[in-house]
């Protein structure tokens, strides 16, 4: 149990965070919970809450939703979020390549207004891409309907 959700399943690991899917027993709400080791580096942390923050004012139907940040008592930074249901763009792609001109345009649209969200308020998350390359806000917290 994490700040009163049940940890469920894991979802996906990266080098240094773990994403678990939560939910709420009072409100039945599910939720992702992305959880930082307890012995990673201390800028991990300190990158997870500026990314609460920066979503946090940023209110658009393709960004996630933030709901908090937050320590554990052994020193694991965590973040809960909004978790969306379905598969990954990358899934998507695999699985559906190739798209249409109209489905490519479609998630290309959604992607590019998320993104416009998150740069237009000066907001801007240093979490780094899959290669180590400070990307922005990572493609997970983007919401794309396909």
């Amino acid at each position: 149990m994490l700040r009163g959700y049940v940890i469920e399943a894991l979802l996906g690991e990266g080098s240094a965070a773990r994403v678990y899917r939560g939910r709420c027993p009072i409100t039945d709400e599910v939720v992702a919970i992305k959880l930082i080791a307890s012995g990673a580096k201390p800028e991990r942390a300190e990158r997870l809450r500026r990314e609460e923050q920066a979503l946090d004012r940023i209110h658009h139907p393709n960004v996630v939703r933030v709901h908090e940040f937050g320590i554990t008592t052994d020193g694991s930074a965590y973040l809960i979020m909004e978790l969306v249901p379905g598969i990954t763009l990358g899934q998507l792609i695999r699985e559906r390549a190739p798209l249409s001109p109209r489905t490519f345009w479609e998630l290309a649209r959604q992607l590019a207004e998320g993104g416009r969200a998150v740069v237009e308020p000066g907001c801007r998350s240093r979490e780094a891409g899959r290669h180590g390359k400070d990307r922005g806000v990572p493609s997970p917290l983007l919401r794309l309907c396909a």
